[in-house]
């Protein structure tokens, strides 16, 4: 027990803990919502739809969402929704969310508890060796032991876990919506139905990539050879499908939630629960974060001009993007009187002298300005750290160089891109198109044009990768899952130098 509450961040006695949790909260706390629990227009129509029942949204929740071996609260509870896969955290907030959204308490427990091995398996992936269903737990940052017998036998998994618990007739229910068992089709073997070359895959779309191992940056993906290859592979399996009166899924292989049915929430599956904590709400140190720092090495020491930190259930279902704008009025003066007064597209000079205005970068969450900071020359070279906080393996950051005036937008993949997120940045360019052909110029930005266009590409980017991964997986017989992933897709200002010095860009 004394693990768990560290892992929760509570440093209290057992007995105190209880007594202190039972004395200070009322009921009637187990219906606020937070970062996990939001409340969304779609999660409302849910919640109505499943007319505010608590059998029926413990049932959905059990019968749509695909568990995804990973740890810790990642997509919240709308997202989830969203892309229908999510692990233990994310379905039961999405369980919680309709409950209280339903004016049903509700709430998270989180606890150590031993569950069937070959139930695990079927969990995971189908998986046939306890060692490989521990390791993709493992890889997702579940904590996890392999429970022995005297003779060496597996008797059991223990494992950390959440489940929720809901108020109903005076008494708490416990219901576990993410622990289920699936009905697996064996996939056909790939490559009697195309001629897929893992290989040649690769090399092909990896044909004019730049790379920097120092930096640890690439660009240059052959965007036009993947294209071609997977509309290749398209074709094929199509022709295949069609000339044999098969289903896509016989193909690539089907599976399938053991649904649920009756009006009666199931006991929870578990041989024993060793340990448990009740939460209201899940601990800061239990949620993905995500960071961005921007900083100037060009002097001895490093200076940082802005650095912008979110959890993932924040962020997840917005456009992200640092950009700069002109640090004065003094800058938008200068900028104007370099260019023509008579505007024609001929005349706009190609180039800006190196340092002509300052910049001020910008953190930005669609179109509203999180964070900003510095007076940077235009043109100048800066380095970006970026990267995620788990709750397992702490923070892993990634550098990479940023010319002072580009824009970069930033694409996060959490377990799968959202189709409804694709189609929001649809609608902003879109939108953004409308304005320009009315000539409402004050109600176009960076970030409804330019910005739109870039998340499109990385979020493209990221679902064509996530699609290679899945083709890959499909030769090899490996099971596969997407587990957090982040990308920038960028506008690049070209700097020449005299002398090693920056002139102009």
């Amino acid at each position: 027990m004394n693990s768990l509450l560290l892992r929760l961040d509570i440093e209290t006695p057992p007995a105190i803990a209880r007594a202190s949790f039972a004395r200070n909260i009322s009921v009637d706390d187990y219906l606020q919502f937070n970062v996990d629990t939001v409340q969304t227009p779609g999660l409302i129509e849910l919640a109505e739809t499943l007319e505010r029942s608590p059998h029926k949204i413990f049932q959905y929740v059990y019968n749509n969402i695909e568990y995804v071996p990973a740890f810790g609260s990642i997509q919240g509870a709308d997202y989830t929704a969203q892309t229908q896969r999510g692990n233990a955290f994310d379905q039961a907030s999405l369980m919680i969310a309709l409950l209280r959204a339903s004016g049903v308490p509700s709430r998270y427990v989180y606890g150590s508890v031993d569950v069937d091995p070959s139930d695990v398996m079927n969990w995971v992936g189908g998986v046939d060796e306890v060692e490989a269903a521990q390791n993709l737990l493992g890889q997702g940052g579940v904590p996890n032991i392999i429970v022995k017998n005297s003779n060496g036998d597996t008797v059991s998994f223990n494992i950390e876990h959440v489940w929720v618990e809901f108020y109903q007739n005076g008494e708490w229910v416990a219901a576990d919506p993410s622990f289920k068992q699936y009905d697996y089709t064996t996939p056909l073997d790939i490559n009697s139905i195309t001629t897929f070359d893992g290989e040649k895959f690769v090399s092909k779309i990896v044909e004019g990539l730049v790379v920097d191992e120092v930096d640890g940056w690439v660009k240059g993906l052959n965007q036009d050879n993947l294209v071609l290859q997977l509309h290749e592979i398209q074709s094929q399996s199509e022709s295949y499908i069609n000339s044999q009166s098969v289903t896509l899924g016989e193909v690539i292989g089907i599976k399938n939630i053991v649904q649920l049915v009756g009006d009666t929430i199931p006991r929870l599956p578990y041989s024993k629960v060793r340990a448990s904590q009740s939460l209201k709400s899940l601990p800061d140190n239990l949620r993905h974060k995500f960071k961005y720092e921007l900083n100037d090495s060009s002097d001895v020491l490093s200076n940082n001009i802005l650095q912008f930190e979110a959890s993932l259930p924040e962020i997840l279902s917005s456009r992200l993007a640092m950009s700069f704008a002109p640090s004065s009025q003094r800058d938008i003066d200068a900028l104007i009187n370099h260019l023509p007064s008579d505007y024609i597209l001929s005349s706009v000079p190609s180039s800006l002298p190196y340092g002509l205005i300052n910049l001020k970068a910008r953190i930005s969450i669609n179109e509203n300005v999180i964070i900003e900071g510095g007076s940077i020359p235009l043109g100048k070279e800066l380095s970006s750290r970026k990267g995620f906080w788990t709750p397992r393996f702490g923070w892993e950051l990634e550098e990479s160089p940023v010319i002072t005036g580009e824009y970069h937008a930033i694409g996060i993949d959490s377990h799968g891109v959202s189709k409804k997120a694709i189609e929001a940045i649809a609608n902003v360019a879109s939108e953004a198109k409308l304005y320009l052909d009315k000539g409402a110029t004050e109600k176009v930005s960076n970030h409804n044009t330019i910005g739109a266009v870039l998340h499109t590409g990385i979020q493209s980017f990221m679902i064509e990768s996530n699609m290679m991964s899945k083709l890959a997986a499909l030769e090899s017989g490996v099971v596969h899952y997407r587990q957090p992933s982040f990308g920038t897709f960028s506008s690049s200002i070209s700097v020449s130098y005299l002398f090693g010095l920056p002139r102009a860009c």
